[in-house]
């Protein structure tokens, strides 16, 4: 081989080596679009991430409980869905999938149950997440903060629109509007709340 060409094959290879060392270190490292903290150690938020990201996040985070706002009817490819379950079973982390428009909010039931899990230590940390991260997430993430945190409704929507949340769901900015905190606050301590 000439020197030339010893050069050339040198500098492949050290392409080919750094490339796979910076490829190792995302894969290894990279997390669900959007990904970030509500409260540490107690809620998460994201878009849909890839089986790499979860597991990421779940042992980055020590996530306990993924709940997924995704539809799956109305979508032809369901793999992230099957590759979802399947990394949330193999480290013991609960599933839940509560398939959610993204222009109308879920039935009041799952509102509650959502924020009553935020307050249990076997549940929490959780992940929760969309598509996207905008807009459904949004909606649960505007809701933690007007009824557990005592945002206002000004300062909750500051917030999702830091994260993309769009001008064109005025569905679910109305429904966080609606929210009376303190009837939510009453509803979390009845018992009697059916899981949905």
């Amino acid at each position: 081989m000439t020197t030339k060409r010893q050069r050339k094959f040198t500098i492949l290879i050290i392409a080919l080596v750094l490339g796979l060392g910076v490829f190792l270190t995302w894969y290894k490292t990279s997390l669900p679009r959007r990904f970030a903290p509500l409260e540490p150690n107690v809620l998460y938020r994201s878009g849909q991430g890839k089986f790499n990201q979860f597991q990421n996040a779940i042992d980055r985070y020590h996530i306990k409980t993924i709940i997924c706002l995704r539809e799956t009817k109305k979508e032809k490819n369901i793999d992230w869905y099957e590759a979802e379950k399947k990394i949330a079973e193999k480290n013991n982390v609960n599933f839940i999938h509560w398939p959610m428009d993204s222009r109308k909010p879920l039935a009041i039931e799952y509102q509650i149950n959502f924020l009553k899990m935020t307050q249990d230590p076997e549940k929490t940390p959780i992940l929760i997440h969309c598509a996207q991260g905008r807009h459904r997430t949004g909606f649960f993430a505007g809701l933690y903060r007007l009824v557990i945190d005592g945002w206002t409704i000004d300062q909750t929507l500051d917030e999702l629109y830091q994260f993309n949340f769009g001008h064109n769901h005025p569905q679910l900015i109305d429904a966080l509007r609606r929210i009376d905190p303190e009837s939510f606050r009453r509803r979390m301590k009845d018992d009697e709340v059916p899981e949905p």
